[in-house]
């Protein structure tokens, strides 16, 4: 809030798939090698307890704040008991208690239909499957309605950079580090341009909603090239006290 409308749509363009992906990379090859059902019981230790201990939180300071100030009037038809529904969909706009908890459902399922899919083939087709449902899903989801449980319906997206992340992880040569600082700086310049050119042509884009833009297709494009700005203006920032300790804190959460 209060942020400027462009900064707002540049951020939106690639914030999340950048969660996602992120997600993907730290994915550690002995998780992967975890049955399912026992890479299940991590997942609801890391994110299902997270998820729900921090609903009930919300939960209750909604109820004692819900006919405070301007919120009585917000909330004046809602029942006492409507948060619950979005406990159980794990959907942003139900969970409007603390919508950003849509985010821990999301990543669960797409964690677990990851490990799934990699036990029948390797990351690189994997990846390969995940970004072409990743376009289709993209590009059909303005088609549909009618949201499903736990982000489902944008299944495909959230796959594309989670495999995309993980894929990367086993590939050391194309990372950053392996080029010299003149040509990453050259290669942050190509990238942000990118991003920020595709990034207005794309539209509305909110994952958290189901958007993916007027122009469906530049989705993966433009969230791939700001995931790529941010990943070399990393490479490029020299080791800081201050940015140690906000790697550490800021995900708190988890």
């Amino acid at each position: 809030p209060g942020t400027p409308s462009s900064l707002h749509t540049l951020i939106f363009r690639f914030h999340m798939p950048l969660f996602f992906f992120l997600s993907g990379f730290l994915l550690s090859p002995r998780k992967l090698e975890m049955k399912p059902g026992n890479y299940l019981s991590a997942l609801a230790r890391s994110l299902g307890r997270p998820y729900v201990v921090f609903f009930l939180m919300s939960f209750a300071y909604w109820l004692l704040t819900r006919n405070l100030g301007p919120r009585a009037e917000k909330f004046v038809d809602v029942t006492w008991y409507a948060p619950l529904k979005g406990f159980a969909t794990g959907l942003g706009a139900d969970l409007f208690v603390n919508p950003a908890l849509w985010f821990f459902c999301s990543l669960l399922t797409t964690g677990l239909l990851y490990h799934l899919l990699r036990r029948y083939c390797s990351s690189p087709i994997a990846t390969v499957l995940c970004t072409v449902a990743g376009v289709v899903n993209a590009s059909l989801a303005h088609r549909f309605s009618v949201r499903l449980p736990w982000s489902l319906d944008i299944i495909g997206a959230t796959l594309a950079f989670y495999a995309i992340g993980q894929w990367l992880r086993g590939v050391p040569t194309i990372w950053p580090t392996a080029v010299s600082r003149t040509t990453r700086g050259l290669v942050v310049i190509l990238a942000a341009t990118i991003w920020i050119a595709l990034a207005r042509a794309c539209g509305n884009v909110d994952l958290n909603q189901a958007q993916f833009g007027n122009r469906e297709w530049l989705f993966l494009p433009a969230a791939l090239s700001g995931i790529t700005t941010v990943l070399l203006i990393g490479s490029l920032l020299p080791p800081l006290a201050i940015s140690e300790w906000l790697s550490r804190y800021t995900l708190i959460i988890f």
